[in-house]
């Protein structure tokens, strides 16, 4: 299933610095915390006391290295691949329709 890069926030850490971790180790692209553009705050669901934070970033003319992942059995096997515009639309994670409404 396609889905979105995600991640936990550490206790003591800041969103936007785990989104820049997050980048390097699910998709092996280096980008610094000021290229990531903040799309707000989500709860994925009514009942839910998880809060997640979007961000979007420009990959265009980003060399990609290797998506070293964090070690754990839930990445075991996952990837990571471009999608178009179309594909992203069709996807099922909600997460990525939000984001792309939020984008404009």
């Amino acid at each position: 299933e396609l889905a979105s890069l995600t991640g936990g926030v550490d206790k003591g850490d800041e969103p936007l610095d785990c989104a820049v971790k997050e980048l390097f180790e699910e998709a092996g692209i280096t980008k610094e915390a000021k290229d990531f553009k903040s799309l707000g705050t989500i709860r994925p669901s009514k009942s839910s006391d998880t809060t997640v934070y979007l961000f979007s970033i420009d990959c265009n003319d980003v060399e990609i290295g290797e998506a070293v992942g964090d070690g754990s059995d839930r990445e075991k096997g996952a990837y990571c691949q471009w999608i178009t515009k179309e594909e992203a639309i069709n996807c099922k994670d909600p997460l990525v329709h939000t984001m792309l409404l939020r984008m404009g």
